[in-house]
């Protein structure tokens, strides 16, 4: 029975040559890719959100002296219009033309008045300072009359001119209106002088200051976004939207549309730390981390998020200029694993 440890042994060999093997083989590596650490900065900036409108200043109202009526509009509402380019006709009212004919008597006794008075200066009837009098009557009259035929108070109407290149922005007439004086006829807003009124967090009012960048986009779209300048930072909230206004000047008030919506990024300073890509950055139950590589291993770095700008975050921490980041792969790591990039070749420099 001396052979039967024998046969055991033989059955056995295989099974330990088997399980050596599988000892001495090399442990699996991770595929990654990785990019330099980066130092640097992105910009710390404030969002709001607003409309495009005219700077203060930038519109005007037209209206006429007199009570009118209004005969035709030639413009409508929104169109853009040229400096000089007619914009409405207007009437003489009943009421502005019995004004006018009174203006006309009153000049015509004013200029016999003086002429009467000047005939008695001569015969020592009368005193220069009567005369004086006499003759400030006649020019005061003269002007009035000159303002009512100006304002088509003599029955031949006048046409409404636009004063500069703008868009019309209201028209609170129509045609055949009967209006009175001094009444809104129509709004013009100037096409080169528009601001941007943005709200912010009440909470941000110390970080945005005069003078500061800005970035405006269309939310409407068709044009490119645009710089600008921070002009003023109000004081107070907006009652009904509980923010606080901001006025924004665009370097190219003619690029944006007034009355449309705008996002406008304003540049309060800058985030340093390490730019590393979005998808390097991991979050556990520990908090955020990334990996480096050394040689064939991962190292696991726990870091803080103190930034994010596109597809760039940016962390402080304990990061090694002289590492590799790992920036895909990483969902696969644990602090010392294996890796390796596409080359089959270790995926960083040699732990030192």
């Amino acid at each position: 029975m001396r052979w039967l440890p024998l046969l055991v042994l033989a059955a056995m060999a295989p099974a330990v040559a088997t399980a050596q093997a599988q000892g001495s083989a090399p442990a699996p590596s991770v595929l990654v890719s990785t990019v330099a650490a980066q130092a640097g900065s992105i910009p710390r900036t404030v969002i709001g959100f607003g409309m495009v409108q005219s700077a203060p200043g930038g519109s005007q109202t037209i209206s006429v002296l007199l009570a009118t009526q209004v005969k035709q509009i030639l413009v409508a509402l929104g169109q853009p219009v040229r400096q000089g380019q007619p914009l409405m006709v207007l009437g003489a009212d009943p009421s502005t033309m019995a004004t006018y004919k009174q203006a006309v008597s009153a000049l015509a006794l004013a200029q016999s008045e003086r002429a009467r008075l000047t005939q008695m200066l001569a015969q020592h009837l009368a005193t220069r300072d009567q005369v004086a009098q006499a003759a400030k009557a006649a020019s005061d009259a003269q002007i009035n009359l000159d303002v009512l035929k100006n304002a088509g108070g003599d029955g031949t109407g006048q046409t409404l001119k636009a004063g500069f290149d703008g868009v019309v922005s209201a028209m609170p007439v129509v045609t055949g209106a009967r209006v009175p004086a001094d009444t809104p006829l129509i709004v013009l807003e100037r096409s080169n002088s528009v601001v941007v009124a943005l709200g912010i967090e009440p909470s941000q009012r110390a970080q945005v200051a005069a003078g500061q960048m800005v970035q405006i986009e269309s939310l409407e779209g068709g044009s490119p976004a645009q710089d600008g300048a921070v002009l003023t930072v109000g004081g107070m909230l907006d009652p009904i939207t509980r923010l606080l206004p901001v006025l924004v000047r665009p370097s190219d008030a003619t690029a944006l549309l007034p009355g449309g919506p705008v996002r406008a990024t304003v540049r309060i300073g800058e985030i340093k730390g390490w730019l590393v890509p979005r998808a390097a950055v991991l979050t556990d139950a520990k908090g955020a981390y990334l990996f480096q590589t050394a040689g064939d291993k991962a190292l696991r770095i726990d870091v803080h998020v103190v930034g994010k700008a596109a597809s760039t975050t940016v962390v402080t921490g304990s990061v090694d200029p002289h590492r590799p980041v790992v920036s895909a792969g990483n969902y696969r790591l644990q602090d010392g694993a294996a890796v390796r990039t596409n080359d089959g070749k270790p995926a960083g420099v040699a732990l030192r």
